[in-house]
């Protein structure tokens, strides 16, 4: 059994650290082909992020048992199961619930329509200036452009009306308090 704790440790440790390089990952849809990361139990079974940690600390577990520990089997064997299941359930959780929050740090335009920024760059009609939008504890920075006949200056307030295509904001003055 020795063979197979050193075995499950070093395969899930090379999963756990390709995906912490980044490996293969598709950011929007969840490990089990659900888009927020908590599918259906029995889809779990399907999902690389719960291989990953199942046979991380499942195999580091059973070998520091063994080794560390001096337990026998099947004792060093239960422990790893239950802490590899433990591990994968929790992994699953956390992520599953970050995804959802939009951990990712990416911003969507859809994110941008409503929000009132700070002007960074100046601009008039016809022109393009730089916005800067706070979204979930971050500036970002957008550029934008506002209606004819108008124009703002450094530091003023706008509400950013749409997003068009390319991503530059259309703006309008933002109404006064």
């Amino acid at each position: 059994m020795l063979y197979a704790y050193v075995g499950s440790a070093i395969v899930g440790l090379m999963l756990l650290g390709a995906s912490f390089l980044g490996a293969g990952h598709d950011h929007t849809m969840g490990h089990d082909g659900t888009g927020d990361g908590e599918g259906q139990p029995m889809l779990a079974l399907l999902s690389v992020r719960v291989w990953t940690y199942l046979l991380a600390f499942g195999g580091a577990t059973g070998l520091l048992l063994r080794l560390v520990g001096r337990e026998g089997e099947p004792a060093s064997a239960v422990g790893a199961v239950l802490v590899g299941t433990a591990a994968a359930w929790m992994a699953r959780i956390v992520i599953g619930r970050a995804s959802r929050l939009g951990a990712s740090g990416t911003v969507h335009a859809q994110d941008l329509v409503g929000r009132t920024g700070e002007v960074m760059i100046p601009f008039a009609a016809g022109a393009t200036g730089k916005v800067r939008v706070r979204i979930a504890g971050a500036d970002v920075d957008v550029l934008a452009t506002i209606d004819e006949g108008e124009s703002v200056g450094r530091s003023d307030e706008v509400l950013i009306l749409e997003v068009r295509e390319g991503g530059t904001a259309l703006v309008m003055r933002s109404p006064p308090r």
